[in-house]
């Protein structure tokens, strides 16, 4: 399969699939443009399953005040590694339990070409494509995305909601 195929195969996904996996990437870094209020840190999902180093850029999120913000909306951090966690292990019981941790990125590596070994498929330092065709039809379905429904990534509106009601937020 070549890299024209490759990403052409990514690009046929439904939004929310393309957001969530090889899209992930852009879609924070439009996150970022939209949102600058909200005060975001990229993150990425470090995996570390006891064989090799930890691999970082699993999955490439919003986060902010123990929550994250990707395609499916606003949801905790610690959930979610715990979640991953589980469903690694049950993917193949024999592995050992997976260490699952956020660690925060740098926004200007999102889109940062690192590894050039296919000049179809450039790729940031994740192994993510970068690619500028690419790059550009993701922000753009990005932008339709998010537009309609601007609360859907806003944690600030979740805090907000929280102190009105008296709602503790337990975030540890």
């Amino acid at each position: 399969m070549t890299a024209k195929n490759s990403i052409e195969e990514c690009l046929e996904q439904p939004d929310h699939l393309l957001f969530t996996h090889r899209g992930c990437h852009v879609f924070v870094s439009e996150l970022l443009k939209r949102f600058p209020d909200e005060n975001y840190a990229a993150k990425s999902i470090e995996i570390n399953d006891g064989y090799g180093p930890p691999k970082s850029g699993f999955h490439i999120v919003a986060c902010r005040d123990g929550f994250f913000v990707d395609a499916f909306g606003i949801r905790r951090e610690k959930d979610y590694c715990l979640w991953l966690c589980g469903k690694r292990s049950r993917a193949d019981p024999k592995m050992p339990v997976p260490f699952v941790r956020w660690v925060e990125i740098e926004s200007s590596d999102l889109l940062q070409t690192v590894n050039c070994n296919d000049p179809d498929e450039p790729l940031n330092k994740w192994d993510h494509v970068v690619q500028q065709d690419f790059v550009r039809i993701v922000e753009e379905r990005a932008r339709k995305f998010i537009e309609p429904i601007r609360e859907r990534f806003q944690v600030s509106l979740l805090i907000e909601g929280s102190e009105l009601r008296q709602v503790p937020l337990k975030v540890e």
